[in-house]
């Protein structure tokens, strides 16, 4: 088999269920399977996805929600025991395929250089202003003064020129085809025997940075990936994980700063004290957001509402 999409749905069936549709209406290649891991621990994929009758779809239920790591390595798994495919496609469930032939395209890419394991289109966050082209897509692998930057708002400011090497802002708009390190967790293809050979994903992160983990593995065997601009995918960024910019949850900052620790710890040799240092940015960081998110932004929603109320009445 060519190819296996690997999807992990987690209570946005109907969204999963998008997902895999858009998958095969868009194959060109007929050679392709598709695995959807259920974290649900309710049948929703079962449910939902089951409503798309084809034998190439391939539903797994989990016992218990194991994260977006070990949930992907599951379906790998699965995918190479069921069809032994040459790559797997990592798909968020919050992800469509819009163009005919866009992973076969992505598979194409790859085969053009030869130091190349994986690829990835544009991924369009359709809420974000700009042309997708000038959003960025792709980072070099952090070091710990990329993520302690990364994730204070202050320090971008300050370190603003570190900043945008890490993000590969010169690259920016994206026009030409473009080696690179870290790929986006939304949606990327990785040649199967190199995923397999690499162990995959890293189970103890749950969610967030495994992207990270994945990378650095790829490059530590001195591979690369690839971006093809003239290929994008639609993300309706937030919609897998209930994670809105205007509606914050801390279930969401708590995973991406134990992800962000671990690897710190154990990717890059992060000692104790720098680890103290990043949790604590972290913390004050996400808590403003935070705070700003659920306050004040409420209160300026609940004010918008009141004078739109009384601008009607009038």
């Amino acid at each position: 088999m060519r190819y296996a999409v690997l999807i992990v749905n987690y209570r946005c069936a109907d969204r999963t269920r998008n997902a895999v549709g858009s998958v095969i209406a868009n194959a060109t290649d007929d050679i392709f399977g598709v695995v959807v891991v259920d974290n649900s621990a309710g049948g929703d994929a079962h449910q939902s996805v089951g409503k798309i009758h084809d034998g190439r779809v391939h539903i797994v239920d989990a016992d218990t929600n194991l994260g977006f790591g070990a949930a992907n390595n599951l379906a790998a798994k699965v995918a190479q025991e069921r069809w032994r495919p040459d790559y797997f496609v990592i798909m968020n469930p919050d992800v469509e395929i819009e163009q005919p032939g866009t992973v076969e395209r992505l598979l194409d890419t790859i085969a053009e250089d030869p130091c190349s394991v994986g690829a990835q289109p544009l991924v369009w966050n359709s809420r974000v202003p700009g042309l997708p082209s000038f959003h960025v897509q792709v980072r070099s692998i952090p070091t710990y003064a990329d993520i302690l930057i990364c994730e204070s708002i202050v320090l971008r400011f300050i370190f603003r020129d570190a900043f945008r090497r890490y993000i590969m802002a010169d690259k920016l708009p994206y026009s030409d085809i473009l080696p690179f390190q870290v790929p986006s967790g939304a949606f990327f293809v990785i040649s199967a025997t190199v995923f397999l050979s690499i162990g995959g994903f890293d189970d103890a992160m749950f969610l967030y940075g495994e992207e990270f983990v994945i990378g650095k593995k790829v490059l530590d065997i001195g591979k690369w990936f690839v971006l093809n601009p003239n290929l994008r995918v639609r993300h309706y960024q937030g919609a897998s994980t209930g994670f809105e910019y205007q509606s914050a949850k801390w279930d969401m900052y708590r995973h991406r700063i134990s992800s962000n620790l671990y690897f710190c710890r154990h990717y890059l040799g992060t000692s104790h004290t720098k680890c103290f240092v990043l949790l604590c940015c972290m913390v004050m960081s996400y808590g403003l957001r935070f705070v700003y998110q659920t306050t004040f932004m409420r209160f300026l929603r609940r004010r918008v509402t009141t004078v739109s109320v009384r601008d009607t009445a009038a």
